[in-house]
């Protein structure tokens, strides 16, 4: 039944393709796909960035960008995106990074179709990407700490994330992140990091999770969020107990609820992509692999990734 329903989405997504609900290609263009799932309050960095790579692209470029949003079954399967882009025969695909034994063999046959591949948001240098263009994870995880250490005379840090994954697969950013901030706590003599926890991405199933993760460890003033929710979760449970002066919370990404939430003092650092650069960089590498000009397979791009405090909201643009 599972596999007849996979047939039956790419089938469709075919037809979608193929009967114009996109924009019109030309014969000569690249063609680039790229997918995202949509959780509501939570930032999608790489529909960000597809959405300006849309809006950065001139005609003379001929560069087409197709963004299919899909379900959480078909988005956490790397299989069933690669299949996608090789059935339609793209020139280029965008995914975000992941790290498994299984997602080393859905590259591989990205490889072996002839079809570059670009990773943005996370990297995974074994993949055999083309390129990584985005924010420096490590450092970014880095930075954080650095941060945090400045907060309280004795830091005492949870980590927290929300799942992006399928069996033992995980997201490259999230890892990353949280290999800065441990290696950066080590320099710190003041930090100590006494427990992780993930909770779910669905923020009512989430803040149960939170709050037994604070009653767990209620010697924790400062938490340290992978991504945006987790970060949201942990800004309702600290609003709802009035601890705001007591923790320090640090997420990463600026979605509406994000903003809101450090306006309210529940979260009061996140760490910004700027995917307005990511999409620049891409394409650029595009217009690189559609003159055939492929001088800097592997390369990394790294893009600023800024700290947004309530102050930095606050002022008038």
């Amino acid at each position: 039944m599972r596999q007849k329903k996979w047939k039956m989405m790419i089938l469709g997504l075919v037809i979608c393709v193929l009967t114009g609900c996109g924009q019109v290609q030309q014969e000569e263009s690249m063609r680039c796909i790229t997918f995202y799932r949509s959780i509501k309050g939570v930032n999608s960095v790489i529909l960000s960035v597809a959405k300006n790579i849309e809006k950065q692209l001139k005609k003379q470029d001929q560069i087409w960008i197709s963004t299919y949003e899909l379900p959480d079954e078909s988005y956490l399967s790397l299989d069933y995106k690669v299949d996608m882009a090789i059935l339609l025969e793209m020139d280029a695909v965008i995914l975000n990074g992941t790290k498994s034994d299984g997602d080393q063999e859905a590259y591989q046959k990205l490889k072996d179709a002839g079809i570059p591949f670009i990773l943005v948001d996370g990297d995974n240098e074994e993949s055999g990407r083309y390129a990584y263009i985005g924010t420096d994870n490590v450092q970014a995880g880095c930075e954080a700490a650095k941060a945090a250490a400045e907060q309280f005379e004795k830091c005492t840090v949870g980590i927290l994330s929300a799942p992006v994954q399928e069996g033992n697969r995980t997201s490259r950013s999230r890892d990353q992140r949280r290999e800065g901030f441990l290696k950066e706590s080590e320099e710190q003599d003041n930090i100590s990091v006494v427990g992780e926890c993930v909770c779910p991405n669905q923020l009512l199933e989430a803040i149960p999770v939170m709050r037994e993760f604070l009653d767990e460890y209620p010697e924790m003033n400062v938490l340290f969020c992978l991504d945006s929710a987790s970060g949201i979760a942990a800004a309702k449970v600290i609003e709802e107990r009035g601890i705001q002066e007591e923790m320090y919370v640090i997420c990463f990404d600026l979605p509406v609820q994000v903003e809101e939430e450090i306006q309210n003092g529940g979260i009061d650092v996140t760490l910004l992509q700027d995917t307005e650069k990511t999409a620049e960089a891409c394409i650029q590498v595009l217009k690189e692999l559609k003159e055939g000009e492929n001088l800097n397979e592997g390369q990394k791009i790294s893009v600023e990734c800024r700290m947004i405090t309530k102050e930095d909201l606050e002022q008038p643009e």
